[in-house]
């Protein structure tokens, strides 16, 4: 008995003993105990082996979205930084606690660099030293002057940059611009530029002579104020061959014919016989005539205010050829400011151009002008059915007109009549004639030539070179124009609405020509021109004798890239003949 009541109680204890080792569960993680997540924003799911759990999350980053049973749902948001962050998600139920960890990657940063300039407005002309905070990515950086700002100075220290402004001597506004490069000049993987502009220095002119050193046709002013000139000698008053000898103006007044901004000129008189005029700080053209007792033009001249100053270039004729076209403002591709003015051959009255630079633009009406008062100025045409009015003495009276050759276009191309039609008028009238192969007749400057005072209208030598022959020529390798785009060939990637030509190739010399276009003489207007496709330019010297294809014509540069159809016609001739009636570039050399 006593033996079966210990295997009784022996029984009784095993049955007892799962029960009493029988516990809660622990809180454990099904699935990922730990994410490492890009830095876009996600929805993260985790799921737990039981459902009685609370959470616990310092992290701002990750949003609790809600529960369901044992599944809880986190956002995590998108990280905005570059830099990576962590977390951790704590559960807890019944004593027991268990860990999610998160790990955001930071964002993906392209490459910047920003700044912030303290004192960025205008720098006043006495100078100044601004400071700019830099910001980039990656943090290396370096800051470069534009060309031909050497006003400035620039000083970096760690993320800031000093940049000095010297004190501006003069009453223009000068303009440079600073480029950041991240993280070098060399290998840049971005950039931002910090514009500087410098205030004009206020200064008072006293009144200059243009006609001081020599008179002529036009006139080159550099800055604002008062100008005079002598108002009683056409153009230089000299006696060449095959023209009359000038005689004396007697003026009894002065008035402003065409201004190409309004506001360039603001006065005009008639002072002891010299014209008088005020120049506003603005770059431009003008035409300014002295009249008669009635009012009506009696002589003109061009004022011509570029925006930088031409600069004499050598050619390998020997010649020194005027950086920039007559009447443009720059000497480099700079849409209409490269342009210039356009001339009928023989005249001295320019014409202003087109009022646009884009390739291929066939424009019909030129840049508008306007008079004294702001008022717009009609560029007229004479009638294309009458001679009446293609005389000399129309042309002087009339410089605002363009002269229609329509009634005699069969028979010639002059703007004159027949009766006046004159080789000598640019004073080169046996400019054909050749020595051997060279062209040696350079001629004399005329009272009608249109160039300023020491420059006039080149010889046909002067730009001789531009092809191999002088004729023209279809093979690009055959221009004699500068590979601007270093490819190591010369084709259309080296075009920019005009060519950069060599004056003198061996001396590495070249100048911008632009694609400046004409006017039509049969029209006396921009009529079917094609605007950066055709460049034309003329020399002093009419077209040869017996001349069947241009009757009564003049030599000219000509050269394009496509045709009226927009087909391809890429061509040059330094020495062409056009229409002495239509109205082309001219670039002067120094007499």
């Amino acid at each position: 008995m006593k033996t079966n009541l210990h295997i009784i109680w022996a029984i009784a204890l095993l049955c007892l003993l799962p029960a009493c080792q029988k516990q809660l569960p622990t809180l454990a993680i099904e699935g990922n105990t730990s994410y490492t997540l890009e830095s876009a924003r996600v929805e993260l799911p985790v799921r737990l082996n039981r459902s009685d759990w609370e959470y616990a999350c310092e992290a701002s980053w990750i949003e609790f979205k809600g529960r369901e049973g044992n599944k809880a749902s986190f956002v995590v948001t998108e990280n905005t930084t570059v830099t990576e962050r962590s977390a951790a998600i704590t559960f807890t139920a019944g004593g027991t606690s268990a860990t999610v960890s998160v790990t955001q990657a930071g964002k993906q940063q392209d490459p910047f660099i920003i700044f912030t300039v303290t004192g960025n407005d205008a720098v006043p002309a006495d100078g100044a030293t601004l400071s700019a905070e830099i910001s980039s990515y990656p943090e290396t950086w370096e800051a470069e002057i534009t060309a031909g700002a050497d006003f400035i100075t620039l000083n970096p220290a760690g993320n800031t940059l000093s940049i000095t402004v010297a004190s501006n001597p003069d009453d223009k506004v000068r303009e440079g611009r600073i480029r950041l490069y991240t993280p070098s000049k060399a290998a840049y993987l971005s950039y931002n530029d910090i514009p500087v502009r410098q205030q004009l220095r206020e200064i008072t002119y006293d009144l200059t002579d243009l006609s001081e050193g020599g008179t002529s046709n036009s006139y080159l002013i550099s800055h604002k104020g008062p100008y005079c000139f002598n108002a009683t000698i056409r153009g230089n008053g000299k006696t060449v061959t095959g023209l009359a000898a000038p005689t004396t103006l007697s003026p009894a007044g002065a008035k402003l014919v065409w201004q190409s901004a309004r506001g360039m000129i603001s006065s005009v008189s008639l002072q002891e016989g010299k014209i008088r005029f005020t120049a506003e700080r603005i770059n431009g053209n003008a035409v300014i005539a002295a009249t008669d007792a009635a009012g009506n033009v009696i002589w003109s001249w061009h004022i011509w205010y570029p925006a930088e100053e031409p600069a004499a270039l050598r050619a390998d004729s020997g010649d020194q050829v005027m950086s920039m076209n007559l009447g443009a403002m720059k000497s480099t591709p700079s849409g209409v400011d490269a342009l210039g003015l356009l001339y009928q051959w023989g005249r001295k009255d320019p014409f202003p151009g087109s009022p646009v630079a884009n390739k291929g633009s066939v424009i019909t009406q030129n840049t508008p002008v306007y008079d004294i008062d702001g008022k717009t100025v009609k560029i007229g045409s004479t009638s294309m059915y009458s001679l009446s009015d293609n005389t000399l003495a129309y042309s002087i009276a009339h410089p605002e007109v363009c002269i229609s050759n329509n009634q005699q276009y069969a028979t010639s191309r002059d703007w004159l009549k027949p009766a006046e039609s004159n080789d000598a008028l640019w004073g080169n009238p046996d400019g054909n004639a050749k020595t051997g192969s060279n062209y040696n007749k350079t001629g004399s400057k005329t009272y009608y030539d249109p160039c300023p005072a020491g420059w006039r209208v080149p010889p046909l030598r002067t730009f001789h070179s531009f092809t191999p022959t002088g004729g023209y020529h279809w093979v690009f390798e055959e221009f004699n124009v500068a590979d601007i785009n270093g490819s190591g060939a010369i084709d259309l990637g080296d075009w920019s609405d005009g060519w950069y030509i060599y004056l003198d190739k061996a001396a590495g010399v070249y100048s911008y020509f632009p694609a400046a276009t004409r006017y039509d003489g049969q029209y006396a207007m921009l009529m079917g021109s094609m605007v950066g496709l055709w460049g034309n330019y003329w020399f002093n010297t009419p077209g040869e004798a017996g001349d069947t294809l241009v009757p009564y014509g003049a030599r000219a540069v000509s050269f394009s890239i496509k045709d009226y159809n927009g087909t391809d016609l890429v061509t040059m001739s330094a020495m062409s003949t056009g229409s002495r009636a239509d109205a082309y570039s001219v670039r002067c050399i120094k007499e």
